[in-house]
């Protein structure tokens, strides 16, 4: 039974062979915790790479079905932080600024 179910389960948890022989069930208990943490964390970041694909494709497809729609033209920033109201107002006076210019500069 030990070699045949226990054994390969610890060695899949990265306990050492020789280091087995000495450790008893309930010292195993870390090693399959550490084996179940790293398949999870594994799992998580599979999960949103695929969510991240998924979020591309739809700007891809939305790009090609739309008149308004665009493709990006930079990696989406999945961590940006939200913008304060000072940045987002010092974005408007930026954008009145600019259109202002642009058109005083058709007028003449």
């Amino acid at each position: 039974m030990v070699n045949d179910a226990i054994l390969p389960n610890a060695l899949l948890a990265g306990v050492p062979y020789d280091l087995f022989w000495h450790l008893n069930p309930a010292k195993l208990e870390p090693f399959y915790k550490a084996q179940q943490m790293k398949a999870e964390a594994q799992s998580n970041r599979e999960n949103t790479f695929a969510w991240i694909m998924g979020l591309y494709t739809m700007n891809a497809v939305g790009a090609v079905m739309s008149k308004h729609g665009k493709y990006p033209t930079k990696p989406i920033d999945l961590y940006e932080k939200p913008k304060s109201d000072a940045e987002k107002f010092a974005d408007y006076v930026k954008a009145f600024r600019q259109r202002r210019a642009e058109e005083r500069g058709s007028n003449s």
